[in-house]
């Protein structure tokens, strides 16, 4: 079990880093143009990210138990 965290904690750091490089990217060149839909779409991977990164602690702390 301790295997699977660690990789999921990996993957998720890994993807966030790569999300807010992405999102800064489309903030600085299309972001004006299509804020709306943007916003949402940004929103809502970040949610996903936040969600499983809690779930990976809760696993983590169980797993130390």
């Amino acid at each position: 079990m301790n295997r699977l965290v660690n990789f999921l904690q990996d993957d998720l750091k890994e993807i966030d880093e790569s999300f807010e490089n992405v999102k800064q990217i489309m903030e600085d060149k299309i972001y004006r143009e299509n804020r709306g839909d943007l916003e949402n779409h940004i929103e809502r991977i970040d949610r996903f990210i936040s969600y499983w990164q809690q779930h990976v602690k809760s696993l983590d702390n169980n797993n130390e138990s």
